[in-house]
């Protein structure tokens, strides 16, 4: 039984071991691996950017391509005063109307508006985000308005290099985990298209890959890009992971 609390965040020589970890478990991904050797390094690369800064950022990119979102976000940062001017305080002192005119929407510009009173009244702060565990960083993260499970699970991933996060709300991980794994019986999407897998089902089939979940799900936004097997069943999990992921799941 591996101790949560004591994975360090990634780096490049626990990806290896991580790599080295899902090919001993997981037969179906060897084919992602071999053909994708590259762009793990993102998974660790350590951000310059306070936690306060990371989260404004991707309140500000929800359900926005990539181009736009760094667009808007560097419009956002000007406003403030730059990069480093992205403080609470700060935030705190542009009215809506501002923001919106970097373009920001309303709902995003109350978002960021709540993160700022959130780190300046000190119900979350720096400290807070590096020492707490995933389950009461969720809880913390999600009651600021505009912030829900995706957000968190991207910035666990991505600026705190959490080895084992499962972001099940991605499209394009459940669309990937679909693919390679051959997905649930479902009842079809509108128009057709293939019934995308539950978060039950991700839970399940991802058990193997503890305690490094994040790469195998960084992994699944590389299967739509690659000439990879699809539709290969996975090997069961170990007696009674299934089970108890599927009871964890449906508990959250």
């Amino acid at each position: 039984q591996v101790d949560m609390s004591t994975l360090a965040p990634l780096c490049s020589v626990s990806v290896q071991t991580a790599i080295a970890h899902l090919q001993r478990v997981d037969p179906v991904l060897c084919a992602v691996i071999e053909r994708c050797p590259g762009g793990l390094e993102r998974l660790t690369a350590r951000s310059e950017c306070s936690s306060f800064h990371s989260l404004a950022r991707i309140i500000v990119g929800q359900q926005l391509a990539g181009a736009a979102a760094r667009t808007i976000f560097g419009r956002f940062e000007v406003l403030c005063g730059g990069p480093d001017a992205v403080v609470p305080d700060r935030v705190l002192e542009l009215d809506d109307a501002a923001m919106r005119g970097a373009g920001l929407s309303g709902a995003k510009a109350r978002a960021v508006r709540d993160l700022s009173a959130h780190f300046a009244d000190g119900r979350l702060s720096e400290a807070a985000m590096a020492g707490l565990d995933d389950e009461e960083l969720m809880k913390r993260l999600c009651a600021v308005r505009g912030v829900g499970p995706w957000s968190v699970h991207m910035f666990m991933m991505f600026s705190l290099r959490r080895p084992d996060v499962l972001p099940v709300g991605d499209l394009v991980v459940r669309k990937g985990m679909a693919r390679l794994y051959g997905g649930p019986a479902g009842k079809a999407r509108k128009g057709g298209a293939a019934a995308l897998p539950s978060p039950q089902w991700m839970e399940a089939v991802a058990e193997r890959w503890r305690p490094y979940r994040s790469v195998g799900a960084f992994l699944m936004w590389r299967v739509l890009d690659t000439d990879v097997p699809v539709g290969a069943p996975p090997e069961p999990p170990p007696p009674g992971a299934a089970a108890a992921a599927l009871v964890k799941a449906g508990a959250g």
